[in-house]
């Protein structure tokens, strides 16, 4: 894996982990697209998911946590690690309780990435676009980064707060 310089920067840079999830986010713009990005940390037992990170923060902000149930997308992204992809409102409408606000900005395409960190997913990486964006390339090309979002979710668990 070679190591984007962009990123390695902001590594370096003091205002951490802002600094690293800016750069970050900015990658995943480059290699697979998004119109927003998020970053979510899941509460199992209390059924909860907690945004850490958002592009769209009047839409989407951090200090929003949205209920999880179970469902074939949790066991599918949570228990299993798998990337869920959709590129229409039906693909993700039985999944994600807010599908009308995401319909209403336009936006009609997701990708989740299961972030996993010592066989358990720390977290997922969110992108979402206009409706049939993500491509099996797309796809792929994001899923090249979950080790770097591994990263950046330990640099929120080392207790640094969001900026």
């Amino acid at each position: 894996m070679s190591t984007d310089p962009h990123l390695a920067a902001a590594l370096a840079a003091p205002g951490q982990p802002a600094a690293y999830l800016d750069a970050l986010a900015e990658l995943y713009r480059r290699r697979a697209g998004w119109r927003m990005l998020t970053l979510l940390v899941f509460d199992r037992q209390a059924r909860l998911a907690h945004r850490i990170y958002t592009t769209d923060p009047v839409h989407y902000p951090t200090s929003a946590a949205k209920p999880v149930a179970a469902s074939d997308w949790v066991d599918r992204v949570l228990d299993r690690g798998e990337t869920f992809v959709a590129n229409t409102h039906e693909e993700f409408r039985p999944h994600y309780v807010d599908w009308e606000k995401l319909r209403d900005l336009g936006i009609g395409s997701a990708v989740n990435y299961p972030v996993m960190v010592g066989g358990t997913v720390i977290g997922t990486v969110n992108l979402t676009a206009e409706p049939g964006f993500y491509s099996a390339d797309r796809v792929a090309a994001g899923q090249t980064l979950t080790v770097c979002a591994a990263l950046g979710f330990l640099l929120l668990e080392r207790g640094e707060a969001p900026a």
